[in-house]
């Protein structure tokens, strides 16, 4: 009654632990949602702003682009052909903050007209951005470029109108070439930790911009397996909330991604915007929250565990010495028990290889004989020898020569899976086998697996006169029991089958079944 008294009085104090640490983990975990609620909401936010910024100006440049080309016609009208053309993209230049170069394209690719003149005559046929633009119908699309290392060593992007002639047919390309290292200030704006950066990348991968800069991203291509990147563009949306591994720079983060793509406007590929977070700056402050309460429970929970020990240890003591008495019995019978059983065991067992020793077996194979004599069954014994195990011995020395029997003994145990099949240490080298319920042929088939499993052990065997690794030699014998036949003719023909595998060579198996002669 004491005991299941103390028991409860532990049970209330766990219930009571339980409940306050239920509810430091519920405080816990409803900060860390806080905190990630209010981070995600803030890099949303960043987000928005750059795509704010961003639209705007690709709507700008969308217009003059517009501009640039519904003036073609009358540029090349006018009494100096193209030449008042590049002077008036030169004022459209002044209000595209982002862009350094506005330029006018034949249908051949060659430039016929740009705010800078040491482009004009250049053929860019072959360019990507000419092509996609040549191959797309529509006049709406803006299209907006892979990056490209300019000759100034820094990535742009191109965007691009078609030009139609007045029977629809493609009459060349308008172009604005923008310079991403401008939207410097726009990204950088949005960092509002120190441990925060921001990234723009063109949707096919290649990244445009990073700020800060870190040495080796400007036109690194994300489109990798599994990484942010890839991951957004895969997931459909417009915007996703991702965390892991950054696959650019290797960091643990948590990124707001969200695809540029200003309504109104018809892009062909949009920019990617990523604006993220160090995972372990992000949960800093968690983490002291998180570790104050764990301290607090740990000690809350010393303390009480302590008194009510310091409580129940006085009552305990008188209960103790008791039981220790009621103990001290119990573990004596249990070591005289334990004792005995080592003692039948080692009676039983062979000491050096584990498997049952000849006492074993003769009442194992008394009780298998009458049983299969009883039932008519047939019963099988193998006795094995290990070939030239004495020359063995002196070559290699006993303690290897233990080993050896170790192993074979181990062999042995392994291909007897059946829970009838009983292996024991005959004497010496010798062991023996027996296989109730086995008639001649599986014994036939149970020896030859067994010399050919330890063949396969690769045991080296230098003074061996059969083979260069170790062998055996089987002699097995097989009868149904009956009333007029002792048990021990069984073993003596097994025992001859052994004699004559010797005789003929060794590293083979010589049988008999109760009748007949060694096959």
């Amino acid at each position: 009654m004491a005991s299941k008294r103390y028991r409860l009085e532990w049970l209330k104090l766990l219930l009571g632990l339980v409940v306050l640490g239920s509810y430091l983990s519920w405080s816990v975990v409803e900060r860390r949602l806080s905190v990630e609620a209010q981070e995600y909401k803030r890099l949303t936010a960043q987000t928005q702003i750059v795509d704010n910024y961003l639209n705007d100006q690709l709507a700008a440049i969308s217009r003059v682009l517009n501009i640039v080309r519904n003036n073609i016609p009358d540029w090349r009208a006018a009494n100096d052909s193209m030449a008042h053309a590049n002077h008036e993209m030169e004022e459209y230049l002044k209000a595209l903050t982002d862009v350094r170069n506005l330029s006018v394209y034949d249908r051949n690719g060659t430039v016929i007209a740009s705010s800078q003149p040491e482009l004009l005559h250049k053929n860019y046929q072959h360019r990507a951005y000419f092509q996609t633009t040549l191959n797309d119908p529509s006049p709406d699309t803006l299209h907006i470029g892979e990056p490209m290392l300019a000759v100034t060593g820094l990535y742009v992007f191109m965007v691009t109108k078609r030009i139609v002639d007045e029977n629809g047919e493609f009459d060349g390309v308008v172009l604005a070439s923008v310079d991403p290292l401008r939207f410097r200030t726009t990204l950088a704006s949005v960092n509002y930790a120190d441990d925060m950066w921001s990234a723009l990348a063109h949707s096919k991968g290649k990244q445009l911009l990073m700020i800060p800069e870190q040495e080796g991203q400007r036109g690194k291509n994300l489109a990798q397996p599994g990484s942010f990147f890839t991951r957004h563009i895969e997931s459909g949306r417009d915007t996703n909330l991702l965390t892991g591994t950054v696959y650019a720079t290797g960091e643990k983060r948590v990124m707001a991604l969200r695809t540029i793509r200003p309504s109104g406007l018809y892009l062909d590929e949009p920019l990617i915007l990523a604006v993220g977070r160090d995972l372990d700056a992000v949960y800093k402050d968690w983490k002291r929250f998180a570790l104050t309460r764990l301290i607090f429970f740990i000690l809350i929970s010393l303390v009480s565990c302590f008194l009510m020990y310091r409580v129940q240890r006085s009552k305990r003591r008188t209960e103790k010495a008791k039981r220790a008495s009621a103990a001290l019995i119990q573990q004596q019978n249990e070591q005289l028990n334990a004792l005995n059983e080592e003692l039948r065991k080692l009676a039983m067992h062979d000491a050096l290889t584990g498997v049952a020793n000849r006492r074993s077996f003769d009442e194992r194979f008394e009780l298998e004989w009458r049983r299969c004599r009883r039932e008519t069954l047939p019963l099988a014994v193998v006795m094995i020898d290990i070939d030239y195990f004495k020359a063995f011995n002196d070559h290699y020395g006993h303690v290897i020569g233990d080993q050896c029997l170790q192993s074979v003994a181990q062999q042995l145990q392994q291909y007897s899976a059946r829970g009838s099949d009983f292996v024991a240490r005959f004497g010496g080298e010798e062991f023996i086998c027996l296989l109730p319920n086995t008639d001649f042929d599986q014994a036939a088939q149970y020896a030859e697996s067994l010399r050919l499993a330890i063949e396969q052990l690769n045991i080296p065997h230098a003074s061996s006169e059969v083979s260069g690794r170790l062998t055996i030699s089987l002699g097995f014998a097989v009868c149904i029991p009956g009333n007029d036949s002792a048990s021990t003719e069984l073993i003596v023909k097994a025992d001859e089958c052994l004699y004559r595998a010797k005789a003929g060579g060794r590293n083979q198996a010589v049988g008999v079944d109760g009748c007949g002669a060694p096959g």
